[in-house]
């Protein structure tokens, strides 16, 4: 083949050849369109001929369910009734073969399918290389061949989940690949710097940091762990990852690792020219040294600041609380929101629909704020607790430490000796700790290293409140497989009160210390297949006719696993699969200990027999079972919309073979939707 020449077909078997100085030898890349945008963008390959027929005018459009790209060519010749492409991927030797379905009659068109998703990694192929396309008549004859120069397509946009937003700097509308984690209002001074320098971050005037790239990883595990802080100054982040790609989308994330940071400060990611335009705007500007930045789903508004506005002096109305000292039950007359927690109540409220809706709740019992009162009032906690006066020599290490965090502007190390006095230096009574163990058997019966793991999980009487947003404040205790565990797990539950996020939550909001108690709710482990977070509400979009459901693979799962991400439409019914997992943890419920936040070790998955990683027909009628079960939920709920944790287990039908969905559901709060000041 000579150089610089680029060969077509007069489709009777003879070659000829045409000079065409304007593509010579040169390499000529091709990208996919987006996942989130219309089938209806299409890629042009570029020019081999000038005739309007055969590949060099293909369009090609990526099939979302089964991660195909799709050719669409006009057939090169009457008797033309099927082609073939010779392919391979990246540097791979092994050249692959695929043929297109018989040629519509009507319109003359030939479609080829090449699949670019390598199931073995769960990963898009980075690039291909179509080598030919031969052409055969209705007889299967070949009759004529294309062989086309260098010509390089990069798939793996397919799955790119970026979307062109509005960013107005300085009253200068631009167009930027935008992701907002977290909405609202955050004013502060833009500075420069690490995630290990921002979390240690001693100034005391608001900022809102430009955190550089090599943290952003650190950053996302603290999240995904659950010590991710930042110090009440620091009232937003925003950064530009290197990657968008598969696994990188973090508003895309609707569990607890981003719930931590959402709806409490600007958390937005960003193109690097976007980023860039802010920074020379406003980092050390002199005339106006601090910078505000409006956020929400769609836009960013950010503008320049002589002085700082005045302080919000809002007052969050904390759910009134009623002191119960003894173990309850959803049974029990004293189970209310009152008692027990609106958390543990709704999780009442599906223990009574389960049959109705299809669906289990895990076992569990409440441990009332009413039993760490009579814990504090023992003679054994005397020396930790004390009498809260004034008076600095005659109080408690407990109330001491609490005195000296509020008058600290970084209490960070306060509230570390406080968890650690909860955890260490509390001892529960003897007839406390024989009543959990009682409850304990009475509910879960025998401990089992495999079956009987429980969960130690908040339910703070200001948690899941309708006029704020606290997903993540508190934490949970996994890992419970002795009495002794439970008693460790209520401690630490206990203990999350003065976790920095709770305690910067509560400063911020101005709500008292006192007015808030920890509940505790020990809740059986379901060893699930597949855990999920169900929004029966776009929250980002406001969009109330949507349910986005994001489920991994495992019991423990989240950063830096990418997971499947479903979206339902209210309207229509439509289910669509917007992303696919990438990783599962490696350790399986059996392995996973108290305080195991399973950060270090991953294995990979073969997800090519995976039915969530197949085409539709495979991942529709699951996902419809679970799309069901959360607007069921909904409904019974008031039709607020909900905000739904829980897990599937596969069962398979014995006589079909058919895979059926078991959904087990283990919390549900009210969602909290965006546009919201802080």
């Amino acid at each position: 083949m000579e150089i610089g020449n680029n060969y077509y077909l007069n489709f009777k078997g003879k070659k000829h050849s045409k000079r065409n100085t304007d593509i010579q030898s040169k390499k000529r890349e091709i990208s996919a369109p987006a996942l989130t945008k219309a089938p209806v963008s299409v890629l042009k390959a570029y020019n081999l001929t000038d005739s309007s027929r055969g590949i060099a005018n293909a369009t090609v459009t990526p099939n979302y369910d089964s991660l195909e790209l799709v050719y669409t060519l006009k057939a090169p010749d009457l008797h033309s009734d099927r082609v073939k492409f010779i392919y391979s991927f990246g540097d791979e030797k092994e050249l692959r073969e695929t043929s297109s379905c018989p040629k519509n009659i009507e319109t003359g068109e030939l479609k080829i399918r090449i699949p670019v998703l390598n199931r073995k990694t769960n990963s898009i192929y980075p690039s291909l290389k179509i080598h030919s396309a031969e052409y055969f008549n209705e007889t299967n004859e070949k009759i004529g061949e294309e062989i086309p120069e260098n010509m390089v397509i990069k798939p793996e946009s397919v799955l790119t989940l970026k979307e062109l937003r509005t960013a107005v700097i300085d009253g200068e509308t631009n167009n930027a690949e935008l992701d907002s984690i977290s909405e609202g209002i955050s004013v502060g001074k833009l500075i420069k710097t690490d995630y290990e320098d921002i979390i240690r971050y001693k100034g005391t005037e608001p900022v809102i940091a430009i955190l550089s790239e090599e943290a952003m990883s650190d950053m996302f595990m603290q999240i995904a762990d659950g010590s991710f802080t930042l110090p009440m100054n620091v009232k937003g982040l925003i950064m530009s990852p290197p990657h968008y790609k598969q696994g990188f989308q973090m508003t895309d994330f609707l569990g607890h690792a981003v719930s931590r940071i959402r709806g409490r400060k600007i958390f937005a990611l960003m193109d690097k020219q976007t980023l860039d335009k802010i920074e020379r705007k406003y980092y050390n500007n002199t005339e106006n040294p601090f910078v505000q930045i409006k956020l929400d789903a769609d836009k960013m508004e950010v503008t320049g600041l002589k002085r700082l506005p005045k302080a919000d002096d809002s007052h969050v109305k904390v759910p009134e609380y009623k002191f119960v000292n003894s173990l309850i039950t959803s049974e029990d007359e004293d189970f209310t929101p009152e008692t027990a927690g609106l958390k543990a109540y709704n999780l009442g409220r599906l223990k009574k629909l389960q049959k109705a809706g299809g669906f289990s709740v895990p076992e569990f019992f409440v441990v009332p704020s009413g039993m760490l009162n009579e814990v504090k009032k023992s003679p054994e906690n005397a020396d930790t607790y004390g009498d809260n006066t004034n008076d600095i020599n005659q109080i408690g290490a407990y109330h001491f430490l609490v005195k000296k965090a509020d008058s600290s502007e970084n209490p960070a190390e306060e509230l570390k000796l406080l968890r650690k006095l909860i955890i260490e230096g509390i001892i529960l009574p003897k007839e406390i700790r024989e009543q959990l163990k009682s409850k304990s058997n009475e509910i879960f019966g025998i401990y089992d290293k495999d079956k009987n793991c429980l969960i130690a999980r908040s339910s703070f009487n200001g948690e899941d409140s309708d006029t704020m947003a606290t997903q993540g404040l508190y934490d949970s205790f996994p890992g419970i497989r002795s009495s002794e565990d439970i008693y460790k797990g209520i401690k630490e539950v206990w203990a999350s009160k003065w976790s920095d996020l709770a305690y910067m939550s509560r400063r911020n909001h101005k709500i008292p210390h006192k007015l808030i108690q920890p509940n505790v709710i020990i809740q059986k482990v379901i060893p699930v297949d597949y855990t999920f977070t169900a929004y029966t509400a776009d929250a980002r979009k406001n969009d109330k006719n949507k349910i986005v459901i994001e489920l991994s693979q495992g019991v423990y799962s989240g950063f830096p696993n990418s997971p499947y991400i479903f979206e339902y439409d209210k309207t229509t019914g439509e289910i669509q699969r917007k992303t696919l997992a990438t990783k599962k943890r490696a350790k399986t419920i059996s392995n996973v200990e108290m305080n195991d936040v399973m950060n270090e070790k991953y294995i990979g998955t073969d997800y090519s027999k995976d039915p969530l990683n197949l085409s539709k027909k495979h991942y529709a009628p699951v996902m419809k079972k679970v799309f069901e079960t959360a607007k069921f939920i909904e409904d019974k709920f008031g039709g607020k919309p909900q905000d739904i944790e829980g897990g599937i287990i596969f069962r398979q039908n014995e006589k079909t073979g058919e895979l059926v969905p078991e959904i087990h559901i283990w919390q549900t709060r009210d969602v909290h939707m965006v546009n919201r000041n802080h």
